[in-house]
């Protein structure tokens, strides 16, 4: 220990005086001296809010900057004293930034974070540890629900949500099983099973199965909004919860879910339609998000096309031109 003492003094001696012959004194460290950021204090976290009250879907960390730091390591637990069950972060949490956004794949879940500076050759204590909620908490109301006649559906738009799946079923479970259940996916806020490959709806090709709704079935349906972020699938020792809906990690999926159940019954064609198709009406209305703004007519609008019934008719074909 002494001679390894006396080897550091001896080495702090020579590289100060190099530095007072080149008038530098002030400004080159001494060689082996305690790395500088390890004086430094921890940055100071500063979003999101400090408390778990209000749910952050797509959470981003921010903290402020600190001298000599080349890099930011932060920690995730759902406990306070960061001892079990740490989230293991892509790069162990690592980033050059003073930000950093939590994957989407992060459970539900309230979480402690904290982060430290670093450099090459240390890094500074934990900041103060803060708390936030992860989850997607938005209302989906259902519009238009399947009856016998009619198995389509309708519902209000997700804030935020990409993508929605519809699925029909002939089991409450939803087995994953073609023929008992159908799984389809759509961006609009509608879905009508009769096209099978309707591209109009940007569904997956022929998603339809569970016998094709067939005649006198009883089924369940079920609606669920996702968000298809890019976001990489995280690995944690925290595991999803029996509730959250995701096969996988990712995409974003436990939003609000509409679900119900319906007898079905096909429409059986009667005469030959006669005549033409009357009483052509279109009707627009806005749906807003929650949050939204409308005042200034931003907000989109959407037709709804209505008609006479024709005598004899058992579907009815819709044409959308965009001149007369």
């Amino acid at each position: 220990m002494a001679a390894a003492a006396s080897r550091r003094l001896a080495t702090l001696a020579g590289a100060t005086a190099i530095a007072v012959v080149g008038g530098l004194a002030a400004s080159i460290a001494p060689a082996g001296a305690a790395d500088p950021i390890s004086s430094q204090a921890p940055p100071t976290l500063t979003a999101p809010a400090n408390n778990t009250t209000t749910a952050v879907k797509d959470v981003v960390l921010t903290w402020t900057a600190v001298t000599y730091a080349t890099s930011y390591q932060v920690q995730l637990s759902p406990n306070s004293d960061f001892t079990n069950n740490v989230v293991g972060l892509p790069d162990s949490g690592k980033t050059i930034n003073t930000t950093y956004q939590v994957p989407v794949s992060l459970p539900h879940d309230e979480y402690y974070w904290r982060v430290r500076a670093i450099d090459a050759g240390g890094h500074t204590g934990w900041s103060a540890a803060r708390t936030f909620l992860h989850d997607w908490q938005s209302s989906m109301t259902l519009l238009k629900a399947p009856v016998s006649s009619d198995p389509s559906l309708a519902w209000t738009p997700v804030r935020e949500a990409s993508i929605y799946r519809v699925r029909y079923s002939t089991e409450a479970d939803f087995p994953t099983v073609p023929s008992k259940t159908a799984v389809c996916w759509t961006h609009n806020t509608s879905f009508t099973p009769y096209t099978l490959q309707s591209s109009k709806e940007n569904l997956t090709t022929n998603c339809m199965k569970a016998t094709d709704l067939a005649d006198g079935l009883h089924l369940f349906f079920d609606v669920t909004a996702y968000d298809d972020s890019s976001a990489p699938v995280m690995t944690s020792d925290n595991a999803n919860d029996s509730a959250w809906d995701c096969p996988q990690p990712q995409p974003e999926c436990d939003a609000n879910r509409i679900f119900g159940a319906f007898d079905y019954a096909v429409p059986h064609a009667g005469t030959p339609a006669q005549g033409t198709v009357t009483g052509l009406t279109t009707s627009w209305h806005t749906t807003s998000l929650p949050g939204t703004d409308c005042t200034n007519g931003s907000c989109p609008t959407t037709p709804t096309f209505s008609w006479n019934a024709v005598a004899g008719a058992n579907f009815y074909r819709v044409f959308i031109y965009r001149d007369p």
